[in-house]
């Protein structure tokens, strides 16, 4: 008899905070539809400030 394995976490990667400012540019990048709720962190909304306005600037985004 096996025991039922533990269900996944649906994590996909760790890394420490800078790690993932490149992919959260990627993703701004690419979107066509974007909702943002308060960003307590700072340091995030600095990080992402250029990508955002240039995201904001683009015809057909919203």
């Amino acid at each position: 008899m096996t025991s039922p394995s533990a269900p996944s976490s649906d994590i996909v990667r760790v890394a420490s905070f800078t790690a993932f400012v490149p992919r959260f540019d990627e993703l701004i990048a690419t979107s066509t539809r974007m909702a943002l709720y308060f960003i307590h962190s700072r340091r995030w909304r600095e990080n992402h400030d250029v990508a955002i306005k240039a995201f904001l600037g683009r015809p057909e985004t919203t």
